[in-house]
C-alpha cells in the first residue's frame, strides 16, 4: 500500500490496517519457521508496511497536537535551492565583516 493512500485514511482506519498487517506478519512468520513458504521476502515486506501505517498514524497524531495543516511534502526547486544557500552565504559575509 502507498503511503498516499494511507494518508486518506482517518486514524481508526489506520489502526485497524495496522493490526491486519502486524497480524500478517505474524502468521507469515508462522508459516516460514514451519517451512510452509519459501519466500523470505515477504516478511520484509510486510514490516515495511507495518512501519508505513506507524509513520501516518505518527504524523496525524502530531497534526491533531499541533493544529497543523495536514502534512504536504513539498520540495524546493534547483533554483529555490540556490536562492536560499546564496542568502545564507550572504548572510555569513556580513556576520564576518561586522565582526571585524
Amino acid at each position: 500500500m502507498e503511503v498516499k493512500d494511507l494518508r486518506e485514511l482517518t486514524i481508526d482506519e489506520l489502526i485497524d490496517k495496522l493490526a491486519e498487517a502486524k497480524e500478517a506478519l505474524a502468521d507469515y512468520r508462522l508459516k516460514l519457521r514451519t517451512g510452509q513458504t519459501p519466500d523470505t521476502s515477504e516478511v520484509k515486506r510486510l514490516k515495511k508496511t507495518v512501519a508505513k501505517i506507524l509513520t501516518v498514524i505518527n504524523e496525524k497524531h502530531a497534526e491533531v497536537e499541533l493544529g497543523a495543516e495536514p502534512k504536504a511534502v513539498k520540495k524546493e526547486s534547483k533554483e529555490e535551492k540556490e536562492t536560499s544557500e546564496e542568502a545564507e552565504v550572504k548572510d555569513d559575509k556580513k556576520d564576518k565583516e561586522e565582526t571585524k
